[in-house]
């Protein structure tokens, strides 16, 4: 109850609407642009369809108009061709190449023999590698649909016998249907992109006055209460949607935050009753305290003389021992502090390689080590060493134990503080240095700068 209260009492920083930014991307926004982003691609899909059928369907009207011109030019152009009439043929081509969204763009005559009458307009043999033999054996009007441009070959007849004279083909562009398509659509898109505009108008004045609006009161009167202002009107709570739901659990926190308060008000002033109580109850303990205390110095007074012998007596064992103590722990303590492990192996390192420092350099650690995993040497340390051993870090842990075993040094470094714990012998007599000189320059790996 205490917890919970200080939090509705206490001014609440971090969630007061007053020193916060309100950010600009809010929920009307992101639904509006994803409302805008769904209508805009299905208008797109839509208009892409649409301009596609579009397309298709005038492309196949002009293809069926340009197989039934393509007849009736063979028709006009039979004589011409029968009788090699490339004038003739050329007028009736004007005739159409001149004509209100003419389409055709080439043409090519034929006669019975397979020579070339005529050639009007582009290259439609070079341009589109047409099989002309083909053409001249078929008896049907023939179409090849280039995607740019549908190539009609139409048989010619000429005659009372109306003898086969030879072949007309023609070629006719699509180019012009593309560009009324493609005209037809951005009108389209530009009708679509205002509906789109207006629709977007509209949907944002909507939601602001559906959601984004009553969204920002419920904000500020949720920051509010926060605040500690539980006199702060919850709205919406009248709505029955998602957003009343939500303005109905914000009333149901200021309703406890009221209750909190009033409990919290009768929780001080119970506790300043009990705290009046519990003041008389103390000061009368304090009295019937202050009684017996006197009773009692009464009687120890008559027996401070008795206890100043024994406590002179005791004080010289006492100094005596504390001088003792003192040494062993002055002992330890410059031994642990003075790091004498690193200061040998940093001095060596100047003349020796790691095989001789790093075991110097872990001559604590090996200590520390031993101890962890041989009980009878522990047993076998001395106080002082023990007393340095606590300074030092105590025993290896598991995970010390697991590192230290990991150094490629170890090994000589337990050896190493083997040899020297056997050589602490009072008397023992060792050989002189000038033994050991072969062994040292041997492991020499610079010359020595220093003694």
């Amino acid at each position: 109850m205490a917890d919970t209260t200080l939090q509705v009492n206490a001014p609440m920083e971090s969630s007061a609407g007053a020193g916060r930014r309100r950010n600009w991307w809010t929920i009307g926004r992101k639904i509006t642009v994803a409302t805008t982003l769904s209508i805009t691609a299905g208008l797109a899909v839509m208009i892409w369809f649409a301009a596609s059928l579009q397309t298709e369907n005038m492309v196949e009207v002009s293809d069926t108009a340009a197989v039934d011109i393509t007849e009736l030019m063979a028709v006009q152009m039979g004589g011409a061709i029968r009788f090699n009439q490339a004038a003739a043929i050329e007028a009736v081509y004007n005739g159409q190449a001149e004509a209100e969204n003419s389409m055709i763009a080439g043409l090519l005559a034929i006669n019975a023999d397979g020579e070339e009458v005529a050639a009007l307009g582009e290259d439609l043999e070079g341009q589109f590698d047409l099989d002309l033999v083909e053409f001249r054996t078929s008896d049907t009007v023939s179409t090849i649909d280039e995607g740019s441009h549908l190539i009609v070959a139409a048989p010619v007849h000429f005659g009372n016998d109306n003898a086969r004279v030879g072949t007309l083909i023609v070629g006719w562009s699509h180019a012009l249907i593309d560009a009324q398509a493609a005209s037809s659509t951005w009108s389209v898109a530009t009708t679509a992109a205002v509906i789109v505009v207006l629709l977007v108008g509209l949907l944002t004045i909507l939601l602001r006055r559906i959601v984004s609006g009553p969204l920002r009161r419920l904000e500020d009167a949720m920051s509010r209460l926060a605040g500690g202002d539980i006199e702060v009107a919850v709205p919406s709570t009248d709505r029955g949607d998602e957003i009343g739901d939500m303005a109905q659990a914000v009333q149901v926190f200021k309703d406890n935050a009221i209750e909190m308060r009033r409990l919290e008000s009768e929780r001080r002033a119970d506790q300043e009753r009990a705290t009046a109580e519990k003041r008389r109850t103390m000061d009368g303990l304090a009295n019937s305290f202050e009684t017996t205390v006197k009773h009692i110095v009464d009687g120890v007074i008559g027996g401070l003389d008795d206890m100043q012998d024994s406590a002179q007596s005791m004080s010289g064992l006492a100094d005596q021992t504390s001088r003792e103590s003192t040494e062993v722990a002055a002992a330890a303590e410059q031994a642990t502090t003075s790091r004498h492990e690193d200061i040998g192996a940093a001095w060596l390192a100047r003349c020796f390689g790691p095989e001789v420092t790093e075991p110097i350099k872990l001559h604590v650690a090996a200590k520390r080590y031993l101890c962890a995993v041989d009980p009878d040497y522990f047993e076998s340390l001395s106080p002082a060493s023990r007393r340095s051993l606590e300074l030092q870090g105590g025993p290896m842990t598991a995970s010390g134990i697991a590192t230290f075993k990991a150094n490629p040094h170890y090994a000589d470094a337990v050896a190493l503080r083997r040899f020297d714990d056997a050589g602490k012998v009072k008397g023992r007599a060792v050989p002189p240095l000038e033994r050991y000189r072969p062994v040292l320059e041997r492991l020499l790996v610079a010359p020595a700068t220093a003694a």
